[in-house]
């Protein structure tokens, strides 16, 4: 099991998305975020071990140089193995037609890859890194900047125009500083709204993005 494999994400993700992954796994399996739960002594152990198999996953994804060298690694590795594979295959062909037809042969079993053994005891903990970090802001899901100050200038000019009609009590004065306020209120619920729906937009196209690129 390789970095992404743990951290549940493919190698060609963003690096928004991959610490997006690391963060959803981290609450996950912290333990300060599994007081009051009933887990048993096994269950603690086991979310402690996949808690620092995150940790040393991003220590090296999370950084771009190092992730880039864990890429190349990668790819070098999955050349070789393919490589050995060939060969192996070649020399086991070879072997059956000097040794003749003896039967049908049966599916070859192949042992999981064991090659990942996350060495944190010689890393860095940083299993708070993550807890004084805010999440990344994607700027597709960011309200207009004139719907984020909308409500407050509409409240602003509200409370100008009540400030203007108190002396002399204009009644249109009155009735345009509340149609500010009113303003004010329908801009303030709609920017969370409308920040909603640009995120789902947003995470659609990402998603649609990923399942473009991998392979078929």
């Amino acid at each position: 099991m390789n970095h992404y494999e743990v951290l549940g994400v493919e190698p060609t993700v963003s690096a928004a998305e991959l610490r997006s992954a690391y963060l959803r796994l981290a609450r996950r399996y912290h333990p300060d975020f599994q007081h009051g739960q009933q887990k048993s002594a096994r269950s603690a152990a086991d979310s402690e071990l996949r808690m620092r198999q995150i940790n040393a996953a991003w220590q090296v994804v999370g950084s771009s140089k190092d992730r880039a060298a864990y890429d190349q690694r990668l790819r070098v590795e999955a050349a070789a193995i393919s490589s050995a594979n060939s060969a192996h295959a070649s020399s086991a062909g070879g072997a059956v037609q000097a040794a003749g037809a003896v039967g049908p042969t049966g599916p070859r079993i192949e042992q999981p890859s064991t090659s990942f053994t996350p060495y944190w005891e010689h890393d860095a903990d940083d299993d708070d890194s993550w807890r004084y970090e805010p999440d990344e802001i994607n700027p597709e899901t960011v309200p207009h900047k004139s719907l984020l100050a909308a409500p407050a200038l509409t409240f602003a000019l509200g409370l100008a125009l009540l400030a203007a009609s108190a002396p002399n009590g204009n009644r249109a004065l009155s009735a345009g500083g509340l149609m500010c306020m009113l303003c004010s209120v329908f801009f303030f619920g709609a920017a969370p709204v409308v920040a909603m729906f640009k995120s789902q937009i947003a995470e659609e196209r990402s998603r649609r993005s990923r399942s473009s690129t991998r392979p078929k």
